[in-house]
């Protein structure tokens, strides 16, 4: 009985982390605002090929909605004018199936516009970027490790439960032909 409780234990931990693992890969979005320019938006994360809706709301109003395509990695780029007049508070969400990500970006109105990127003299402020600190996700192919690591264990696991029942009755068991 106790040969079987640690494999048991084993497997119900391997189906209770690999998921976990695999879940924290969500998809997120990057938004680089450059003052008086435009707002360059960068989506990853997301299901590879296929096709993610974009809507952009300004100073809580809506402003467009884009259909965009990811790539093989599941990622996009656009880029919304944020030149004068385009200034505000921005809430961007895109999504593509059950797939969901948002930023909420300010967009700063330089006296400047586009122009050399000084306002009056003055150096226009830095790019701002909504990115979020990164999250520690340990290697990039953790949950295949874990599985695997799962599964040389459970092997192992079994090849000594059956190794040790046939040294068991005082014959000793030979691997010889």
């Amino acid at each position: 009985m106790f040969r079987r409780v640690p494999l048991a234990f084993l497997a119900i931990l391997v189906l209770l982390i690999v998921p976990a693992t695999v879940a924290a890969a969500g998809p997120q979005l990057l938004a680089t605002v450059i003052p008086g320019k435009e707002i360059d938006v960068i989506g990853s994360g997301f299901p590879a090929s296929t096709t993610v809706t974009v809507v952009i709301t300004r100073n809580g109003n809506p402003d467009e909605t884009r259909t965009l395509g990811t790539d093989a990695a599941g990622t996009f780029t656009t880029t919304i004018e944020a030149g004068p007049g385009r200034g505000g508070a921005y809430t961007l969400v895109a999504t593509a199936g059950q797939s969901t990500a948002s930023a909420d970006i300010v967009a700063v109105e330089t006296a400047g516009g586009t122009s050399g990127g000084t306002a009056g003299g003055v150096p226009a402020p830095p790019p701002t970027s909504t990115r979020p600190p990164a999250p520690d996700r340990g290697l990039p192919g953790a949950p295949i490790l874990a599985t695997l690591a799962a599964l040389v264990a459970g092997i192992t696991g079994a090849w000594w439960a059956v190794r040790r029942r046939g040294t068991q009755g005082g014959e000793a068991r030979s691997d010889e032909g």
